[in-house]
């Protein structure tokens, strides 16, 4: 089944024949994001999502666990993103089965590296490593293109450092390997492996481009690509880059209401 675009005309057609009453409602949703409804008609809303669906992940007693390891490193203060994490939590259940390292280009304080080892347990990670990649520092200069600048994207405000030395602190076991340098260079140290899991949210879309191109052969049959942020307002460039990348390998992208992006390789 094939969709065609509406013609502007249409667009303005509709537009005029909207009362000013549901115009006003629509200003309003904008500016207060939705909190002007009543508490009880939505479910779940947070992270840019409001709904009337069921949350049920919300009540499983290994995801409440899980995601408050994850918050315990300090990423993401102030801000929840359960709906994201449940599909993170997701999608390394799955790998989980499959024979492969897990990887997660973009660490910060590790929040979701946290969360998928508590949701997993240690023994998913007995003949795996899981592999922390990270320059902890500040885009090199000319990585962010012009769109991207202009949308508003921008490096963290972190002291890199000091977030660096916490994950090194809370990540000592074994299994875990800490990666320190630039993408996708660093890369070299892990390509070499298969691997089951990719996560990738480094707001960059060249160099998340580039981490996925290196690391697509490395991933078996039936692994996954998560990225973070791939629908999030401001990213077109990187979307744009990755349904580029998906279609040269024959692939879909789901998109996710979360703003994630989900591949699984095939």
């Amino acid at each position: 089944m094939s969709s065609k675009p509406i013609p502007p005309t249409t667009v303005d057609h509709l537009l005029g024949n909207i009362s000013q009453a549901v115009i006003d409602v629509l200003k309003k949703a904008a500016q207060t994001g939705w909190d002007f409804f009543p508490p009880h008609t939505f479910n779940y809303k947070q992270d840019n999502l409001a709904t009337v669906n069921n949350p049920y992940f919300l009540h499983y007693p290994s995801f409440a666990t899980a995601y408050s390891a994850g918050k315990a490193t300090g990423q993401g203060e102030g801000v929840d993103i359960k709906w994201r994490a449940h599909v993170a939590c997701w999608a390394a259940h799955n790998a989980a089965k499959l024979q492969g390292d897990f990887v997660d280009l973009g660490v910060f304080h590790g929040g979701l590296a946290a969360l998928v080892f508590s949701y997993l347990g240690p023994k998913a990670f007995k003949n795996r490593f899981y592999h922390l990649v990270d320059s902890w520092s500040d885009y090199e200069a000319g990585l962010l293109c012009e769109a991207e600048i202009n949308s508003g994207i921008k490096p963290p405000d972190y002291n890199y450092e000091d977030c660096f030395n916490e994950v090194k602190r809370n990540f000592k076991l074994p299994f875990f390997k800490i990666h320190r340098g630039q993408v996708p260079e660093i890369l070299r140290l892990i390509d070499s492996r298969p691997l089951a899991y990719i996560s990738i949210n480094m707001a960059c879309a060249a160099v998340e481009l580039a981490g996925a191109e290196r690391l697509w052969p490395s991933l078996v049959k039936g692994g996954s690509i998560l990225l973070d942020d791939f629908a999030f307002p401001g990213h077109q460039t990187q979307a744009q880059a990755f349904y580029e990348f998906a279609a040269q390998r024959g692939v879909e992208i789901l998109v996710l209401p979360t703003g994630q992006g989900l591949i699984i390789k095939n």
